[in-house]
């Protein structure tokens, strides 16, 4: 029962897609040696607030109200010992978009680690360090101005941003950009036909091109982040990032993390 993330505006529910993620697990389960009665997926609150606002607390309990009837009458068909395969469109669409999840997971996701940073705000307390599941996040900076960041092995949970205290997680559509033609101009491919002269197989230039977009992905972070500690740099990025108006996402039940200072 893998979840996904739905969504509900102005009255109307919309679906979240958890593609392969049911079938998968299944035939993970099924090389173990178990059987799978059933497959399903389950709604649950968007917290993606990098794309949009966090839900109102009336959509956030009506999405979890229909997710808990929905559990309730799959367990019962399941102990009862009838089977249920659903997401068999899922499946499909899954399969169909296999191409971009794999770019997602072997570079979009790096460069989506990169795109956090902290506003004027942060007062560096540390609770998005302590807090984030991956330990994907390190304070640096001088005692009293440390400043979170964000390495590659953050998957963008959101959990930073919709549990920092003050609401100074912010993501920058700026950074994007630049991001996205870094990743799109093959420089490297006109470096190495140019300036060498030597003919090298397309499959080793994809995989220079791929190595030379992490480390210059993880150069330009790097730089930006060094320029975070400037006031005007964090305003100017303040000022040209649309999560700044965006509700942040409190999951019911789980209070937010308080600041030492």
């Amino acid at each position: 029962m893998p979840t996904r993330a739905g969504t509900r505006v102005k009255g109307l529910c919309f679906p979240g897609m958890e593609g392969t993620a049911g079938y998968l697990t299944a035939f993970l389960l099924l090389l173990k040696g178990y059987k799978t009665r059933g497959v399903m997926g389950i709604d649950m609150p968007s917290n993606w607030t990098a794309l949009h606002w966090g839900l109102s607390i009336e959509n956030v309990e009506h999405i979890i109200s229909q997710a808990e009837s929905k559990v309730k009458r799959f367990a019962t068909l399941i102990l009862q010992g009838d089977t249920k395969f659903n997401g068999i469109i899922s499946l499909v669409l899954g399969l169909m978009l296999a191409p971009i999840s794999l770019m997602y997971l072997v570079l979009a996701q790096f460069m989506l680690a990169k795109l956090f940073f902290a506003s004027d705000k942060c007062v560096g307390c540390g609770v998005c360090a302590r807090y984030c599941p991956k330990q994907a996040i390190r304070m640096t900076g001088e005692d009293k101005e440390k400043r979170p960041y964000w390495r590659y092995s953050c998957d963008s949970c959101m959990a930073c941003m919709n549990y920092c205290p003050h609401e100074a997680i912010e993501v920058s559509p700026l950074l994007a950009v630049v991001f996205y033609y870094i990743a799109t101009v093959p420089f490297i491919s006109y470096l190495i036909s140019n300036w060498t002269g030597y003919y090298i197989e397309k499959n080793w230039i994809d995989l220079i091109q791929y190595i030379s977009i992490l480390i210059t992905v993880y150069l330009v972070y790097l730089i930006s982040h060094q320029f975070m500690r400037f006031p005007l740099v964090r305003t100017i990025f303040s000022k040209l990032t649309h999560t700044r108006y965006f509700r942040r996402y409190q999951a019911p039940g789980v209070p937010f993390a308080k600041s030492d200072k």
